[in-house]
């Protein structure tokens, strides 16, 4: 299997959203934000190369904006000129302050955006991956023969310093800088992420422990996707505030019928009225139960026969979750567990505790275990009060 970090990121902040870029291969429409992000390196590539002479400051700004003019010419200047032109100013802000603390002549600048392909083995089956990337920037420093990876982030928020040295890109492009050159030791490498809106660097570094750690969760991640993909499992949406800048929601059947309202009333009006009821009864006591239940199987019918997951009312939302729990044969695991002192950590038959040390076992424990588990799908409606973004719920 061929896997970047993008791509395994993509998993892991929704599989839906993985099923649809890489298994599908549905191009998504790039939001201003992700041009915004990809002019802007553009820019900075442009500034490091010396053909043979550095650019200077008004040529940079100029690429910029040429590159600035191309990549938005296909978008709504109506509907989102006020948004192109803040992401614009903010583009040209940054190039000028990274420039002017980062004069190009000052660095000993040996690779950019860098293609890696690093070959990584499952020990237990023997089947290999491809795990291929793009670094930024690639420095070398001539008096203690150290390569700087440089990756630039466009992103508002600065992450904490025990999150850059447990983050996953990194050690992936670690991983792949000493595929692509051998002869380096992992202590000649040290990883840096440039956070450009607040003009800082911010440092890290990686053990050869930690490389093997790394090698391990991908292969666990490679494993569960294609898992999913032999057995035809759900590849399950997992919405959160990033929904806002997906490109899929319109297909997302977290989000289908909100745009389904607007251009295909296919009794819209009548799931509406049943979704409002449903908030109404929420307020009531437990005597409205049964009614309560009632409409959950109307709007479980609904989306059964929409293929959606979530629906939309004036009030807000309501969402089915739907999730595996699992039960043991807790008589023979305390067989297992018993010989290796483990049994004691889960005493008095919990089975959420024996969840959570699952991990920690040794594998031929674990497997005897996951075989003597069984399991059953938990669904759950949940509703939310919350306002729709503007551009959502005007029709």
């Amino acid at each position: 299997m061929r896997i970047s970090y993008s791509s395994l990121d993509t998993y892991k902040t929704c599989p839906l959203k993985y099923k649809f870029q890489e298994i599908d291969k549905i191009r998504a429409p790039k939001n201003i934000e992700a041009v915004f992000g990809g002019v802007v390196h553009s820019a900075l590539k442009y500034m490091f190369e010396r053909s043979p002479l550095y650019p200077t400051l008004d040529q940079i700004l100029d690429f910029f904006r040429n590159a600035w003019e191309e990549k938005t010419a296909s978008f709504n200047m109506e509907e989102e000129k006020d948004k192109i032109k803040a992401y614009y100013d903010e583009g040209l802000v940054i190039i000028k302050r990274f420039y002017n603390n980062n004069h190009p002549w000052n660095f000993n600048v040996i690779d950019l955006e860098s293609r890696f392909q690093a070959e990584i083995e499952d020990e237990k089956t023997g089947e290999k991956h491809i795990l291929a990337g793009i670094i930024d920037r690639v420095d070398k420093n001539h008096e203690d023969n150290i390569y700087e990876i440089i990756d630039y982030k466009t992103q508002k928020r600065m992450p904490s310093k025990d999150m850059i040295d447990q983050d996953l890109q990194m050690s992936i492009y670690h991983l792949g800088l000493l595929k692509r050159w051998p002869q380096l030791s992992p202590n000649q490498i040290k990883l840096s992420f440039y956070y450009l809106k607040h003009g800082e660097k911010m440092t890290t570094s990686r053990s050869p422990e930690q490389i093997e750690k790394t090698k391990k969760t991908i292969i666990k991640t490679v494993n569960e996707i294609e898992e999913r993909k032999a057995n035809n499992f759900d590849f399950p949406p997992y919405p959160s505030a990033l929904c806002d800048w997906c490109g899929y929601r319109q297909m997302c059947p977290m989000w289908k019928h909100l745009y389904e309202s607007k251009y295909a009333k296919l009794d819209d009006d009548q799931i509406k009225k049943v979704a409002e009821e449903y908030f109404e009864l929420k307020k009531q006591n437990e005597a409205n139960n049964d009614r309560l239940d009632e409409l959950k199987s109307i709007i479980y019918g609904f989306m059964d026969d929409k293929k959606i997951e979530r629906v939309f009312a004036e009030q807000g939302y309501l969402t089915r979750n739907t999730r595996e729990q699992y039960s043991y044969d807790l008589e023979k695991i305390k067989e297992i567990l018993k010989p290796i002192d483990k049994w004691e950590e889960i005493l008095e038959a919990d089975e959420k505790k024996l969840d959570k040390i699952l991990s920690s076992l040794p594998d031929d424990a674990r497997q005897k275990i996951l075989s003597l588990r069984s399991s059953k799908k938990i669904t759950t409606l949940t509703a939310s009060k919350k306002k729709l973004l503007k551009e959502d719920s005007e029709e």
